[in-house]
């Protein structure tokens, strides 16, 4: 009789999908993560689209994308590979490091929770370096300090934070990095709100991997497609590793065009900002503060015991958020900054109720 080797624990993701027959609703969802606009220039390039593209199967590691995204880095086509999406990048980096022989990963809370799906999917010993404290910003020191000591042989972070939005500098990566050179760093900029990136660090510490998405900046989160940039000498590694039919055809010809699209860039940027200035006005003079520093897709919004919860009255009131449980935290949850006229129904809740 054949059974199960294991079973994995379901590790539940944040994000709402869409059903493709539903009807559209007046409830206010600013429960997911991705950008709430799409690329016109990557829309006009699909209207375009030559229907062979919809049979047949170019090759996934377009080096037209590849050569781009690594000029973008300042880096080699043959330091960066295409995946679906950043979670691929994920799952194939830790498939390559575990039959290396790791076993021991570290993971942050909060942080992205789906990286734990990862650890036990692999049947990693995790260990965690919680920081429950506002404004949840894990110093440097801290994590050097607990990566070293936990003799880490991999070390997954967000950065922005998938969850506050704080950004650490290159410059504390970097010393993050070369503070403990056994560990593997993974560094997941998914939800950056530009082009800087500390990829370019990978020609320097070979214990550095950085993972990118085109699902929030470039607005093409339907068509999974993301990249690793690794330093060189795993480069090999990962060319025999990764699914030869990776990608889509329409989704490298739609993140092509989106790379190009700096006007719709700047435009997110724009929409992020003014989003993240209406929630801020909004929390001013009420028990109701947002994470300060946010540089992401979305922002953390929270308030002390004794307050009602903001996810609680948020959600009271039809507007959505991500709850902090999902994260890790008792309290307050992560909202979307992508649509400005949604995230103003938020702030008007706030304000209504401090009033």
């Amino acid at each position: 009789m054949l059974t199960r080797p294991f079973s994995v624990p379901k590790v539940w993701i944040p994000t709402k999908f869409t059903k493709l027959d539903a009807m559209s609703s007046d409830r206010c969802n600013l429960a997911g993560c991705e950008n709430a606009r799409a690329s016109p220039l990557a829309l006009k390039a699909l209207k375009k689209i030559d229907p062979r593209w919809l049979t047949d199967h170019c090759e996934s590691q377009d080096l037209t994308l590849r050569g781009k995204l690594a000029q973008l880095h300042g880096v080699a086509p043959e330091q960066v590979f295409l995946t679906s999406g950043a979670e691929a990048a994920i799952f194939y980096l830790f498939e390559m490091w575990v039959k290396g022989g790791a076993k021991n990963a570290g993971l942050l809370r909060p942080d992205y929770p789906a990286f734990e799906h990862f650890t036990l999917r692999n049947l990693m010993h995790t260990a965690w370096l919680k920081d429950a404290q506002y404004p949840f910003s894990c110093e440097l020191e801290t994590i050097s300090g607990f990566v070293d000591e936990a003799q880490l042989q991999i070390f997954v972070i967000s950065n922005p934070s998938a969850v506050t939005g704080i950004r650490k500098s290159h410059a504390e990566i970097e010393a993050l990095v070369g503070s403990v050179p056994d560990t593997l760093f993974v560094v997941d900029e998914a939800d950056t709100t530009d082009t800087e990136s500390a990829a370019r660090l990978t020609l320097t510490y070979p214990n550095l991997i950085v993972i990118r998405s085109f699902s929030k900046f470039y607005g093409l989160s339907g068509l999974r497609i993301g990249y690793i940039v690794t330093p060189e000498q795993y480069s090999k590694d990962f060319d025999r590793m990764i699914n030869p039919a990776e990608l889509t055809s329409v989704a490298i010809i739609a993140a092509r065009a989106a790379l190009d699209d700096i006007k719709f860039q700047r435009q997110t940027q724009g929409r992020v900002r003014r989003s993240l200035a209406t929630i801020e006005d909004a929390c001013k003079g009420t028990p109701y503060k947002i994470v300060p520093g946010s540089s992401c897709f979305a922002s953390y919004i929270w308030a002390d015991e004794g307050v009602e919860d903001p996810y609680l009255l948020l959600e009271r009131n039809n507007v959505d958020i991500a709850r902090g449980a999902d994260f890790g935290l008792d309290r307050g949850g992560r909202m979307n900054l992508s649509d400005p006229d949604k995230v103003q129904i938020a702030a008007d809740v706030i304000r209504q109720t401090a009033a």
